[in-house]
C-alpha cells in the first residue's frame, strides 16, 4: 500500500506482478491484506468521493456537521506520520458494494493475488467511539457530560449522572440522551466502544443504529467480499 491508503500499490512495489508469477511457478498463492476503512484525509480520493456521493458511509450522530456528516475515526498513519482519517462503509448498501468493488477490481489490476485478508473489521480504529474530523484525542463528549475520561469506569459519579460501578459491569442509569459512551450495560472493564465504532453512528440505508449491528460489520464486509471473489475468480 501506498503511505497505507486502501486499493493502492507503492511504486517500490513494482515488482510484485513478477513476484506473483513466480509463486504460481511454484503453485504458491499471493494473499493481500485489506482494511475496511477508507482514506477521508483527501476530498478528491476516488473510492471516498464515491462513497460520498453514494450516501453509502457510515453516518456520525454525534458530529453530523464534520467530514460531510461521516463517522470518523484514524487508523494506519499517512505519509506525515499523522494518522489518516478514516471513515466507514455501509455495508447494508449496494452502493457500498460497489464502491469496495471498484477498490477490489482496481487493486487487482495493480498486481494478480488469489486471496484476500480482511483485517480490522471489527472495525478498528485508535479513537474510542469516533474523534470529530479524524483528531484522536477529542474528549468533546466526556466534557459535555462533565465526567473525565480517567475517572468514567472508577469513580462514582454524581448523582446527576446515575452511574453505577459493580465491578465487573457498569452502566448508566438514565438515557437521556442517545450517546456512544452511556450505556445501559457495560460489561467488563472497557467501554463497547473502545477502539472501535460509535455505537450510535448511523447507517443510512436503512437507518439502523451501530449499537443494533455492530456484530454484523465483519460479516457484511466478508459476504460482499467473498462475492466480489467469486464473480472475479470463475469461483476458483
Amino acid at each position: 500500500m501506498k503511505n497505507y491508503e486502501q486499493f493502492s500499490v507503492d511504486p517500490s512495489w513494482s515488482g510484485l506482478p513478477s513476484f506473483y508469477a513466480d509463486l504460481k511457478k511454484d503453485d504458491q498463492h499471493l494473499v493481500l491484506i485489506v482494511g475496511p476503512g477508507l482514506n477521508g484525509n483527501d476530498a478528491t480520493n476516488k473510492y471516498y468521493k464515491a462513497a460520498l456521493e453514494k450516501n453509502a458511509l457510515i453516518k456520525s450522530s454525534i458530529n453530523p456537521n464534520a467530514t460531510d456528516g461521516a463517522l470518523t475515526s484514524a487508523v494506519w498513519p499517512n505519509g506525515g506520520g499523522e494518522q489518516f482519517k478514516t471513515v466507514f462503509l455501509d455495508w447494508f448498501s449496494k452502493d457500498a458494494a460497489e464502491v469496495w468493488n471498484m477498490g477490489l477490481n482496481d487493486t487487482y489490476n495493480q498486481v494478480n493475488f488469489d486471496g484476500l485478508w480482511l483485517d480490522m473489521n471489527e472495525a478498528t480504529g485508535i479513537c474510542n467511539g469516533e474523534c470529530v474530523d479524524g483528531k484522536p484525542g477529542n474528549t468533546s463528549l466526556f466534557e459535555k457530560n462533565k465526567v473525565e475520561e480517567e475517572k468514567f469506569f472508577f469513580v462514582e459519579a454524581s448523582g446527576d449522572d446515575q452511574f453505577y460501578n459493580n465491578t465487573w459491569n457498569s452502566g448508566w442509569k438514565g438515557q437521556n440522551e442517545l450517546s456512544t459512551y452511556f450505556m445501559p450495560f457495560i460489561p467488563g472493564s472497557k467501554n463497547l466502544d473502545t477502539t472501535t465504532l460509535s455505537l450510535n453512528g448511523t447507517h443510512p440505508s436503512n437507518g439502523l443504529n451501530e449499537y443494533d449491528v455492530h456484530n454484523l460489520f465483519g460479516h457484511l464486509e466478508g459476504r460482499v467480499t467473498r462475492e466480489w471473489l467469486m464473480s472475479s475468480s470463475n469461483g476458483q
